[in-house]
């Protein structure tokens, strides 16, 4: 996996390469929800730390796109830290969404372009 113009959420892998997806949240509870190539679902809710894994297709979806939904359960305070990998190696891209103002929630994209 490769991150394109120097940006976490603008990924790039290859045909069939598996991507693993951790998101660990701390100041709140573990309220994530996700779109995946428009299949939504929700990462379980029950511990700090969950992963979503996946296959990139270029046949199916090129790009793949990844939605994210953090919620937070404070009004106050919360944090999510993403880690986003490619069984085919490279760098690990790195992303943090924090609460601001008492937002309940925030949103992200990933792409991933399939070579």
């Amino acid at each position: 996996m490769k991150l394109r113009n120097n940006n976490p959420l603008d990924l790039e892998g290859a045909d069939g390469e598996k991507i693993t997806v951790e998101v660990h949240s701390s100041g709140t509870k573990h309220l994530v929800s996700y779109t995946l190539d428009g299949q939504t679902a929700s990462m379980p809710s029950d511990q700090p730390t969950s992963t979503l894994n996946f296959t990139l297709n270029k046949a199916k979806h090129d790009p793949t796109i990844l939605t994210m939904l953090f919620t937070f359960s404070d009004p106050d305070a919360g944090n999510y830290d993403i880690a986003v990998s490619g069984s085919g190696g490279g760098p690990t891209s790195h992303y943090s969404v924090t609460q601001f103002f008492g937002i309940p929630g925030d949103a992200i994209t990933y792409t991933f372009d399939v070579t």
